[in-house]
């Protein structure tokens, strides 16, 4: 068999090239293509510590793709071997995606796997910083496809790599205060009140961690004395709402109308990581969805209303200074030119969601009686918020406390 390093120089070209393919806070990913020789190294490692290096938002895990490479010196093994052990300095990790051709066969020759974090898929790496499958992307999403699946796959990235120390904080936290048998079980007790209760496990496990304890493991009730408060009355809906789904479609609906408009979409404040998550939509294209869902609200109407908690109306969002080239160009593609966020606030004054309506039209704003009903859908959806995000925590902590409970009990030696 001809040695990995011939093969290459034999479909080496000349030139080489390094592109951000995508990036996040706590991810980037690199592509080098072209031909990485003796004479390009330190050219390459000098380009590649500046790219890490460019902006702190984006420190992190680094992802190099090498499919692209039609030649590879064997000592720019040392190259990476650097960069990765700048990385993990700072507690981060380098993974290589070197394919299942000669840049690979070559990285084996040298025994770079014993160093170095190699992967043949971008796929497989990507799952490789959790030990897991990525989840696919939404199906028939327009667009670059390509970059739309990589923004799915670093959203489960980010999601699970926030979500896997809280959650093993908390698990240990159950295990210890009630002497669950191991791990799995707390783990479990955790899955059900978060499915019962319709609370993410994560924001249930922040729960856990910030929660007083209750009195003793063995105490009837964490919360003894609590009185469950009614739901604050909502006065732009005939019905009142049963649950959080069919309330924010009923707000969704009523922004719509306030606005006449046929286009919009309802989020809620993450109580973890403080973003916002869209929950509901209507007339949005799957390429705008998979953008909103993926990339997030930064440099656009509904964050800027997170943070001002304040209406921001954009009049066009081809022109407006607000809106990022990012969201800028989605938003042109799909028509949606004018736009305005209403916060959602609570009586605290904390927001817990917002609002969000579109028109095609640019220069399109809401009339005076738009504005009445908007204000307040904000003001009594924000309080409603509130209030569903108390009772459904404190109830999922209940749950979590008498099946914890239950099971300590049972136990032989009441441990």
């Amino acid at each position: 068999m001809p040695d990995a390093a011939d093969e290459l120089s034999r479909r080496g070209e000349a030139g080489w090239r390094l592109e951000r393919v995508f990036e996040l806070a706590g991810l980037l990913v690199l592509r080098i293509g072209g031909a990485i020789d003796v004479s390009v190294h330190s050219a390459l490692e000098s380009r590649l510590v500046a790219e890490v290096a460019k902006d702190d938002r984006h420190a992190g895990h680094v992802v190099l793709d090498l499919t692209d490479v039609t030649l590879l010196s064997a000592a720019a093994a040392g190259v990476f071997t650097r960069l990765a052990d700048r990385l993990s300095a700072s507690g981060h990790r380098l993974l290589l995606v070197a394919g299942d051709g000669p840049v690979h066969r070559l990285l084996d020759v040298l025994h770079a796997g014993d160093v170095l974090e190699v992967f043949p898929t971008m796929d497989s790496a990507l799952s490789g910083l959790l030990g897991t499958h990525s989840t696919p992307a939404p199906p028939g999403v327009a667009g670059d496809d390509e970059l739309v699946r990589l923004r799915a796959r670093v959203h489960d990235l980010r999601e699970k790599l926030r979500t896997r120390p809280l959650l093993a904080h908390a698990i240990g936290m159950l295990q210890e205060r009630y002497g669950l048998p191991d791990a799995d079980a707390a783990n479990t007790l955790i899955r059900e009140a978060s499915q019962q209760h319709n609370i993410k496990m994560r924001e249930l496990a922040a729960a856990v961690i910030a929660a007083h304890p209750p009195d003793t493991p063995d105490a009837l009730f964490w919360f003894p004395g609590r009185v469950r408060q009614p739901a604050p009355e909502v006065t732009f809906v005939a019905r009142q709402p049963r649950d959080r789904t069919a309330f924010l479609d009923v707000v969704l609906d009523a922004a719509l109308s306030a606005t006449l408009s046929t286009v919009g979409e309802v989020y809620v404040v993450d109580p973890v990581r403080g973003g916002l998550t869209l929950q509901r939509h209507r007339g949005l294209s799957d390429e705008v969805v998979a953008f909103f869902t993926h990339v997030g609200t930064d440099g656009q109407s509904p964050g800027a209303a997170l943070r001002a908690r304040r209406r921001v109306v954009v009049r066009d969002v081809a022109t407006d200074k607000l809106c990022s080239a990012a969201a800028r160009e989605v938003l042109t593609r799909a028509r949606l030119r004018s736009v305005q966020s209403t916060p959602m606030l609570a009586p605290s004054g904390d927001c817990t969601g917002v609002v969000t309506t579109r028109h095609a039209e640019p220069g399109r704003t809401p009339t005076d009686e738009g504005l009445v009903c908007l204000d307040r859908i904000g003001h009594e959806g924000g309080a409603w918020l509130a209030w569903h995000t108390r009772l459904s925590t404190l109830d999922a902590l209940e749950y979590l406390h008498r099946h914890a409970r239950e099971s300590r009990q049972e136990r032989p030696d009441g441990r």
